[in-house]
């Protein structure tokens, strides 16, 4: 299918001509629920100009071409790219089952993705308090029997183990009448038969399911010039402040866009094109971190490493990871897998390359001393790129790699023994020598980083799009009865919600913005069987930090929630037309309520106020451990044992830092005369003020 262009079908408006404000943008991972985020920005960018994005999941596939919307509106001044997700990406997703068509299952797991999509209505009829939704639970297992379902196969498979042995018993008394069952055996086992064929091929996709990277889908079919060896070109040795040639952006002239993906309808060949398409960049040539933040455009992703139990953010956190072309291959086209051989990270005080530093505005120095030389790493293998050198679509599939659905994707590391070994006799590392990592879903580990881009008193607004379910709330939450509170901007106050033990979900709003002093009371999902207890005890580990981060007063008001219906969004690859309409208006109301509604002046008061009070508790506790350190810095002496202390050995350190350690004394000495003042009736909950990790 061919999409009109903005031009043509939807005229792009022109950027703005006054200065517009700045925000960042937070998405909440969700499979097909992604739809919603495109229509919401839309109804954003007349007031705000994106900065930071982030994501994780398919938010982090959002945050991919939201950004490159951004940087074609940065390099064109059009907001063509915002009108193209808007319009044309949206009409294509609802055109010929293309949803469905991103997730294509190899020929040994087709099978089990055939049997998901059937059993996946059961489960929800099971683990749902609706009688809607359990009446029609007989209407979908006829459904599964009639499509010869392995189920089904194992109901007859019993009756057949019956009739066996009544038929046995038959033959042997040699009667006319016992004759019958024999028959029926004959039919059963022809249909048994035919059941346990199908049952055989599901078991055959799951036990298959490693070959493939543990999942149905790879997201990529390998094209046969991607099956074969390119010659790779040198990467440039000198970096400067703007692209070379062939990473410009297109001619002005060439600005209309005209959205096509034409065969390339697997997921990651998808967002390659759409990528490209809606950031102005020519095919083949992939946009990457560093042609963002050249215009300031920041994006930040989060993906889980399975076998280090750990989340990692990207691009940042991939420093030292190595892949393997072969491998990589089955998951990226060609050109985005050559782009990262070509680039290897810079390495700082190697004898034969002159260190390099980052002209890009606000980027970090990323310069690394590798653990190996390159030339000492088995044939195949290679470094990833610096962060600015990384691919989007590359960060983008990381994160994205739902279990099971999408394959998880091998990187490497260097054994810490082979590194010893490497220092002492500098053999050739070994295959053997590296260690594999599987990354998957960034959702497992923190599926909305809302805490991403903040700020004690930030600058400006980093705003959320969440994903909730619609379910009963739960008033079991202690609220704040200390004053009169304002209703909440398209939202009923939790006390309207009634006191029922399963309060009628329908009194909430399926899109609405908290204020900072309003509370939505918590979901309550039903547990009634195996399957739902066990999806509890995930979907709480998997949420429960991001939720209540987002409920604090500072976050809740910035953070729009859209609530779907268990066949709305997620893993519900068919949705038809209607749905996916519907579904993506509900992201364009979001919007337009950050857009209405949202008062960054009253929400960085709020900031203001739980930060204030945060610092009155915790500066009141440091006072006994201040003095004890002043004394030690006064002796001019620092025990040669403490760790980070041979740096600061030299006569001035201490002296400075005694200076500064009686100027925080004095601080905290005025406070304490009224402790109190700022916790008077602060901001509820209250957080903690902690040392933590990023995520």
């Amino acid at each position: 299918m061919t999409g009109q262009s903005p031009q043509e079908g939807n005229p792009a408006p022109p950027v703005h001509q006054g200065i517009l404000a700045e925000c960042d943008l937070v998405m909440k991972g969700g499979i097909t629920s992604g739809i919603v985020y495109p229509p919401a920005v839309n109804e954003l960018i007349d007031i705000y100009r994106l900065r930071n994005i982030g994501g994780t999941s398919v938010g982090a596939m959002a945050a991919a071409v939201i950004a490159a919307a951004e940087f074609y509106r940065q390099t064109r001044k059009s907001t063509a790219g915002f009108v193209c997700l808007d319009t044309d990406v949206k009409k294509w997703l609802k055109t010929d089952d293309n949803l469905l068509k991103l997730f294509p299952p190899t020929q040994q797991t087709r099978p089990l993705l055939e049997f998901a999509l059937k059993l996946l209505p059961i489960i929800k009829s099971f683990s749902s308090h609706s009688q809607t939704a359990k009446a029609s639970f007989g209407k979908t297992l006829m459904d599964l029997m009639r499509r010869n379902c392995p189920i089904t196969g194992a109901i007859i498979g019993f009756l057949l183990f019956a009739i066996l042995t009544l038929a046995i018993l038959a033959l042997l008394s040699l009667s006319v009448y016992s004759l019958l069952p024999f028959l029926a055996l004959i039919v059963v086992a022809a249909i048994g038969a035919r059941l346990g064929w199908q049952a055989g091929n599901v078991i055959g996709a799951i036990i298959s399911l490693p070959r493939n990277f543990y999942g149905i889908c790879t997201g990529y079919t390998p094209e046969p010039q991607d099956r074969q060896e390119a010659t790779p070109t040198v990467a440039p040795q000198q970096t400067s402040t703007s692209s070379s040639a062939t990473d410009q952006p297109l001619p002005a002239s060439q600005n209309a866009l005209t959205y096509d993906p034409g065969t390339r309808t697997d997921l990651t060949d998808w967002l390659d094109y759409t990528v490209n398409c809606v950031s102005g960049k020519e095919q083949n040539k992939p946009l990457t971190m560093k042609d963002l933040r050249q215009y300031q455009i920041e994006l930040k992703m989060v993906t889980t490493n399975l076998s280090q139990t750990l989340p990692y953010i990207i691009p940042e956190g991939l420093c030292n990871f190595l892949f393997n072309e072969r491998e990589m291959k089955q998951f990226f086209p060609n050109h985005i897998v050559q782009h990262m051989i070509c680039h290897p990270p810079t390495i700082r005080n190697a004898p034969d390359q002159q260190q390099q530093v980052s002209p890009l505005p606000n980027a970090l120095d990323w310069q690394q001393q590798l653990p190996i030389p390159p030339n000492k790493l088995p044939d195949g293998y290679h470094f990833l790129p610096d962060p600015e050198n990384l691919p989007v679509v590359f960060c983008a599939r990381l994160s994205l790699s739902f279990p099971i659905l999408l394959s998880a994707v091998p990187l490497y590391t260097l054994s810490t023994q082979a590194y010893k070994n490497y220092q002492q006799n500098g053999k050739q590392i070994e295959e053997a020598d590296l260690l594999r990592n599987w990354f998957s879903d960034g959702g497992i580990c923190s599926n909305f980083p809302i805490h991403f881009f903040d700020a004690w008193l930030p600058g400006r607004p980093t705003l959320g799009i969440n994903l909730l379910t619609k379910q009963p709330l739960a008033t079991c939450v202690m609220q704040d009865t200390s004053e009169e509170k304002p209703k909440p901007k398209g939202q009923v106050p939790p006390a309207d919600l009634g006191a029922d033990l399963v309060p009628s979900a329908d009194k909430l709003q399926d899109v609405f913005l908290l204020q900072a002093d309003s509370q939505v009371d918590p979901e309550w999902h039903l547990v009634n069987n195996l399957f739902s207890f066990g999806s509890a005890i995930f979907g709480t580990a998997q949420n429960y930090r991001d939720m209540k981060q987002a409920d604090l007063p500072s976050y809740r008001e910035r953070i729009a929630q859209i609530r779907l219906d268990s066949n709305e969004g997620g893993l519900n690859l068919k949705m038809n037309p209607a749905l996916i309409e519907d579904i993506s208006e509900r992201g364009r109301q979001a919007g337009k309520l950050l857009h209405d509604q949202f008062d960054f002046q009253s929400h960085t008061w709020v900031r203001f106020l739980v930060l204030m009070a945060q610092l009155e508790k915790n500066i009141g506790e440091i006072e006994n451990e201040l003095m004890r350190i002043k004394d030690q810095l006064n002796s001019g002496k620092l025990p040669d044992n403490y760790p980070y202390s041979a740096s600061k050995k030299n006569s001035k350190w201490p002296t400075d830092a005694e200076r500064r350690v009686d100027e925080l004394l004095d601080f905290v000495q005025k406070w304490k005369k009224q402790p109190n003042f700022f916790r008077q009736d602060e901001p509820l909950p209250k957080p903690v003020l902690r040392v933590r990790p990023e995520i």
